[in-house]
Order: C-alpha cells, then structure tokens, then sequence
C-alpha cells in the first residue's frame, strides 16, 4: 500500500506500506491460519463486528495460543471470537490505534512507549475520510516495518546533518574568512580613521588659518576702503582744481592772444609813426640843407627863407604830433604789456596750484604705496614698482611745466625791460631840442 523509499522526513503512517486483513468475530480459526501461512509478512489480523472494529490478534499471539496441543484444535475449529476473548482478559492493554496521516518519527516513539510485552505488536492505522465521519477502514502496520522507517528517516536526518554540518563547516570557514576580512577592514579603517584624524587636524588648522586671513583681508578690506575714500577725495579736489586751473589758463591764454593782436595793431601803428618821423626827419635835414644855403647868400631875398621857416615850422608842429602819438602808443603798449604780464603771471599762479595738487596727489600715492607694502609683500612688489614707475613721469612733467613757467616770467620781464629800454619819449625830446635849436639858429 506504501513504499518504504516514501519515508522521509515529513512522511505519515499512511506512506508505509500496510496490510489489509480483516475478519469478522465468526470466521474459524483454521481460515486465519490459512492466511497467516500463505502470507508471511502478514502481521496480524482485524476482527470486525460488521462496521465496527472490535480487536486485533497479531500472528505472534496466534501463534502462541496455536503451539499448545490442548488449545489448537479447540480455537482452529472455533471461530475467531473466542481466541479474541481470550487474549482480551490474558492482555492488560489494548492494541494501538494511529491515524494514517500521523508522523512516522512521532508514531514510532508512541509505539516504543508501550509496555514491554506489547511493544512489538502490529499498530492499527485508521483512515477516515472528514467528509464521511461514519466510515473508517483499519490496515496493519508491522512494528518492524515503522522502525525501518524510523530509521531510514534517521538515515536521511543524519545526511541531512551530514549535509548541514558539512554547510556548517562551509559556512565557518565562510565566516572565518568573513572574520579575517573583517579584521583586515577594521586595520584598514583604523588606519583611515587615523589617516582622518591627521586630514581633521590639518583641516582645522586650515580653517584657523583661513579665519586668520579672512580677518586681514577684513583688515585689508578696511585698509583699501579708506584708501579708497582717500583716493576718492584727493582725486576729487585735484580733478577739481585742474578743471579750474585748465579754465583759468584757457582764459588767460584767450586774454594773451587777444592782447598779442591788439599789441601787432599797436606794432604797426608805431611802424607808421616811425616811418613818418624818419620822412620828417629827412625833411628837416633837408630845409636844414636849404637853410644852411640861405644863411650863405644873404644878400638873397628873404621871401624864400620865410618859406623854408614855414616848412620847418610845419615840420616840428609834425614831428610833435608824432612824437605826442608815440607817447600814446608807447602808454597803451605799456597797459598791454602789463595785462599780458598780470595774464602770465596768474597762469603761473594756477600752474603752481596745479603742481601743489599734483604733489599732494603724488604724497596720497606714496602712503598708498606704505599701506599696501606693510602687509602684503607679493602684491607690494608689483604695486611699488607699478608707482615708483609712474613717479618719476610726475616729476618730470612737474619740473617740465616749472622750466617752462620760470621761462615765461623771463620773457615776460625781458620784455618789460625791452619796453622801458625802448621808450620813445627820449627820442621824441631829442627831437624836440634839435628843432627848436634849427628854429633858433635860423630865426633873423
């Protein structure tokens, strides 16, 4: 009915292989006996009541009641009842009744439990059907037959263990090797961690550095705002000042130029007096010339040295006319020297304010300098020969515009001492006494 190959380990009584003899309590003795014959793996016999399952009679029993002459021939010829009723009061437990769906490992330590005299006799397996309460059917299952599957089960349990513990040592070695990784990792990460710990430091020196620079560049940061603010103003008041100073030397130069055209006017006016006074001049030489001859022949009318006195009379009032003229121009020539001297001389007074801004631009760039050298070294090289390089450009256009200053007010005094040098009221006085000494020495 089972197979003992289905033994394993979550295998039921209802696996095994089980025996299917079953009789009613009117069946003889000799026909159970047959059977036993016939069979001899047959553990034993069911005795039925119609449905109902009234006692088992296993063939060891049968066998011990068959061995006595007395009783042999009494219970062959008998039916069953009676040897059942027998072994019933000669037997102080009942026979073990399992369901088939119980475990074999479970069925077969309840089976060991039993009395000695009982543990080898066979065990009833019932099925039932849940859905048919009422109907049952009972095999025989020999106790030698649930000990083989016991132990084929515990065969298999100990491959099993065999297996597992074979997995067991796999796995130790596993672990093992898992430990020694773990060990090597956890080297390696003290090793990081000290290797961290080092990078930690580092950092945190790093960050006091960096919190110390950041406070000189705050520090810096102020420095260069009021330098800055510094520059600032400085380049305002400069920028200022040179707007004001280009203005007032463009006007001045308007001023000079104007003067230098009215000074050309007054130039070729005193070229043309000039020229009237050096033709008067040849005149009166001339009537002198005349005179001189007239003196010489008196015995002459006088008529034409009255003439020639009118002429020469004409000729002083001429040369006095001139000479008043010249003084005129001499006068406003002189005004206009001194405008064009007062004109230079404020332009010089604005070059020099000029140069004061530039000098004073020039000292805020030189604290610039100071500022930006005394903590920064690697800028202060770049920023120090970037100014010592414009420095002497500034000094040099300022001595520059001071030569060309100091050349102007040369100019402007040679030109005033030209002037009084050549002042024409000399000359016109000159001439004045020689006319009236011509008139004197020839009036009768």
């Amino acid at each position: 009915m089972g197979n003992l190959d289905r033994a394993t380990l979550y295998a039921t009584l209802g696996d095994l292989p089980l025996h299917d003899f079953q009789v009613n309590l009117n069946t003889s003795g000799l026909v159970i006996a047959k059977q036993f014959e016939q069979r001899p793996n047959l553990p034993g016999v069911v005795i039925m009541s119609e449905t109902k399952m009234v006692g088992v009679i296993s063939r060891r029993r049968f066998h011990e009641q068959m061995s006595k002459p007395a009783q042999q021939k009494t219970f062959l010829e008998q039916p069953i009842q009676m040897l059942l009723e027998a072994e019933l009061k000669r037997r102080k437990a009942r026979s073990l009744i399992l369901l088939d769906t119980e475990p074999i490992d479970l069925s077969a330590r309840t089976a060991l439990n039993r009395p000695a005299e009982e543990v080898y006799e066979p065990i009833i397996v019932m099925f039932q059907d849940h859905s048919i309460p009422e109907v049952q059917a009972y095999f025989l299952l020999d106790m030698y037959t649930l000990l083989q599957a016991q132990s084929q089960i515990l065969m298999v349990i100990n491959q099993e263990m065999s297996q597992q513990r074979a997995i067991l040592e796999e796995k130790q070695q596993q672990v093992q090797e898992e430990q020694r990784k773990v060990e090597e990792y956890t080297q390696l990460l003290e090793a990081h961690q000290g290797v961290i710990q080092e990078r930690n430091l580092l950092l945190e020196t790093q960050q006091v550095e960096l919190l110390e620079q950041a406070r000189e560049i705050a520090q810096f940061n102020k420095r260069f705002m009021r330098i800055g603010q510094l520059l600032s103003a400085e380049g305002q008041q400069t920028f200022q000042a040179t707007f004001a100073g280009v203005n007032a030397i463009c006007h001045n130069t308007t001023q000079i130029v104007g003067i230098g055209r009215s000074l050309t006017d007054e130039l070729h006016t005193i070229q043309d007096t000039s020229q009237l006074i050096a033709k008067v001049s040849q005149q009166v030489r001339h009537l002198s010339v005349q005179a001189a001859i007239v003196a010489n022949h008196v015995g002459v009318e006088m008529a034409g040295f009255s003439h020639i006195t009118a002429e020469i009379g004409k000729l002083v009032n001429q040369t006095l006319d001139a000479g008043r003229q010249m003084d005129r121009l001499a006068s406003r020539f002189h005004s206009r020297v001194q405008a064009l001297t007062d004109s230079a001389q404020s332009g010089t007074t604005v070059a020099q304010s000029l140069l004061q801004k530039i000098e004073q631009a020039q000292i805020a760039l030189t604290e610039l300098e100071m500022l930006v050298q005394g903590p920064i070294q690697s800028l202060t090289e770049t920023d120090s020969s970037l100014t010592l390089g414009l420095s002497p450009n500034i000094q040099d256009a300022t001595q520059e515009l001071m030569q060309k200053i100091a050349t102007a007010e040369a100019t402007v005094t040679d030109l005033e001492q030209f002037l009084h040098r050549r002042d024409s009221e000399p000359l016109i006085q000159k001439i004045k006494r020689a006319l009236e000494q011509n008139r004197h020495n020839l009036s009768p």
